[in-house]
């Protein structure tokens, strides 16, 4: 069976020079030009990993699981492929058109659920640090190895014994088991879009964890835990992933306008009140000539999507 050079190689949209060039199974077996594995006996659909291409719909045969841009009206349709545009556009991944350094997505998916309330209670709340390309994350990149050198949630800073709520609808899937210690829960929450993510509230305290069985009903007002002390850097951790722990998502983009605003006016005033250890967080890595792409990432909410042990985002 031959094997089509590029996926849009058939497509109406493509000249039909373009729809000659083909190379032979012999050649090439079962690979496309983006690397993808062709599966003959599903009748030459293109395994993406996270879902199937069929060359002859010239679309998914899977609805994407993410809409990448919400503000690009191209997305909302998520069985086409590269924006209808795939003269120009690859997706390697079958989630998104890759940025210029090939590491991330363009802009930052918006998931498919909102936190209801912030999970610490406003009066409660003494500082922030963002998602994604944040100076602390540059400086300590050696740390998240597992996040690509990124801060792959965000940080919500109390006193010990805070409370901490859910602030979502869920269930308790895992206790105690990330590296987000001494205490720590995941919940799996079910997306308007049929998908499931998983949250996980790091850095609490494993009593106040241990009340909950796996399988319990969370509410956006269960109180799930309480800060554990961590000296001078008492905060809860907040990660959301998705079901396969392939991608880091940045809560923020599940936030309602109003917990954003909370969110900006405590970080705007943390470095006046706290002092100068508290910048880091929450200003961004000055780009360098070799990382001009950053600026880009200016703000909190359009930062680069996080993928779970993948290559370095520093790496020049």
């Amino acid at each position: 069976m031959a094997l089509v050079w590029e996926q849009w190689a058939t497509s109406r949209l493509a000249r039909p020079a373009l729809a000659a060039r083909r190379l032979t199974a012999a050649s090439y077996p079962c690979r496309a030009q983006a690397g993808q594995r062709e599966e003959s006996s599903l009748g030459s659909l293109y395994d993406y990993g996270a879902r199937f291409y069929s060359p002859y719909l010239n679309r998914w045969i899977q609805p994407d699981t993410i809409v990448p841009d919400p503000a690009n009206p191209q997305t909302l349709n998520r069985y086409a492929y590269v924006n209808n545009n795939p003269v120009r556009y690859t997706d390697p991944s079958g989630h998104c058109i890759p940025s210029d350094d090939g590491k991330t997505c363009l802009p930052e998916q918006r998931h498919g659920f909102r936190f209801a309330r912030l999970p610490i209670d406003k009066s409660d709340l003494d500082w922030v640090t963002w998602y994604g390309t944040t100076e602390f994350a540059y400086r300590h990149s050696g740390e998240y190895a597992y996040s690509q050198g990124l801060h792959a949630g965000i940080d919500l800073g109390g006193d010990a014994g805070t409370q901490v709520r859910a602030g979502i609808f869920g269930e308790v899937l895992l206790k105690n088991r990330t590296g987000f210690g001494p205490g720590n829960i995941t919940v799996r929450v079910m997306g308007s879009d049929g998908t499931s993510y998983d949250v996980i509230y790091g850095h609490l305290t494993t009593e106040s964890v241990n009340q909950f069985e796996i399988g319990d009903a969370i509410k956006p007002d269960t109180i799930i835990s309480s800060l554990a002390d961590q000296g001078g850097n008492t905060h809860l951790h907040l990660e959301i992933r998705d079901e396969d722990g392939t991608y880091m998502f940045n809560p923020l983009r599940s936030a309602y306008q109003e917990d954003l605003d909370t969110l900006h006016t405590t970080a705007r005033s943390q470095v006046q009140r706290l002092g100068e250890a508290y910048r880091n967080g929450i200003t961004f890595h000055e780009p360098t000539e070799a990382e001009d792409y950053l600026t880009y990432y200016g703000d909190p909410l359009r930062q680069p999507l996080i993928v779970h042990w993948g290559t370095s985002y520093w790496t020049k």
